[in-house]
């Protein structure tokens, strides 16, 4: 999976998470769980513990850089405005 399209998932679980008090890293699962449910035919099943294991590693430092200094997804989400885009710009 193309790190953009994983970081676009994970900003879009940050930004409709349903309680807004928990730790940013709380939608890590989450976010692994759906990218593997798509995915799962893709992988070879001697593969899919590793592929999990670094997919979680990826998806974890993602959220960690994005969400640097919220201690809460509320505190994430009124620091940050909903445009993601403006971070690719030069």
């Amino acid at each position: 999976m193309p790190l953009r399209r994983l970081r676009e998932r994970i900003e879009y679980h940050l930004f409709n998470a349903l309680v807004e008090g928990d730790r940013p890293e709380s939608v890590v699962d989450a976010v692994v769980a759906e990218t593997l449910a798509e995915q799962l035919a893709a992988i070879p099943l001697p593969l899919r513990s590793d592929y999990s294991a670094e997919l979680r590693e990826h998806t974890l430092e993602i959220v960690r850089k994005l969400t640097y200094g919220a201690l809460t997804i509320g505190d994430f989400k009124t620091r940050r405005p909903r445009n993601p885009s403006r971070d690719e710009q030069p």
